[in-house]
């Protein structure tokens, strides 16, 4: 029913609590595809003690390639993008999955953050009931759902976006083609939120923030 994919980068600790936390909260069969962006070895060695075919990289490729490798191996009905920074908590994955069958037109879920800099984001959702939220925007992809059948209709992230702003421009790509994105109030997920970026991350936002801005709609 799922494929789990996990981006790694160099933090063994976070990597480990990222897996263990899958491993203990997820309801449904899954794969798990990691995808490593040139991790030091002790990094890579225990990945390929959790799976006989993860993708390594031979170089930092960004965030947004890692995703899109990830996906294209991914083939069940939905699949999770998780950043090694993430817990997931109990009954995560069934939580969202629920989410998509509020309505059809649903595409991507999102569960709460526990970082107070993404939390933010959140008040600016328009209420539909008590579990859920519609965005007229976007929804970080920090541990978010998707249904399969998205990337067939708009394709994969746009690697332009080294690591930001792609999730901004997904969720824009997703809203034009009519259909809708949520998040599930009742499921918060642990983040510690940029740890797992690296020294350079505000130059890299500012230089995808920039090509956020001069792509046309």
């Amino acid at each position: 029913m799922l494929d789990i994919i996990v981006i790694s980068y160099q933090n063994l600790s976070l990597l480990q609590n990222c897996i263990n936390s899958i491993a203990s909260n997820t309801t449904y069969p899954y794969r798990l595809i990691i995808v490593d962006n040139n991790s030091r070895k002790e990094v890579q060695d225990y990945i390929k003690s959790l799976v006989s075919d993860p993708i390594l990289n031979d170089k930092n490729i960004g965030f947004t390639k890692a995703v899109n490798q990830g996906i294209k191996v991914a083939s069940r009905p939905y699949f999770a993008v998780v950043c090694n920074d993430t817990e997931v908590s109990d009954g995560w994955d069934k939580s969202l999955i629920d989410t998509f069958k509020e309505d059809e037109k649903i595409r991507i879920v999102c569960p709460m953050s526990s970082s107070p800099q993404q939390t933010v984001y959140f008040d600016l959702f328009h209420r539909i009931n008590h579990k859920f939220l519609y965005w007229k925007e976007y929804v970080p992809f920090f541990c978010t759902m998707f249904k399969r059948d998205l990337v067939d209709e708009i394709g994969l992230l746009d690697e332009r976006f080294f690591m930001y702003a792609q999730d901004t421009d997904y969720c824009e790509r997703t809203l034009k083609k009519g259909f809708k994105i949520a998040v599930n109030l009742e499921t918060t997920v642990k983040h510690l939120h940029r740890v797992s970026a690296g020294k350079n991350h505000k130059e890299l936002q500012q230089a995808d923030l920039e090509r956020l801005r001069m792509k046309s709609y």
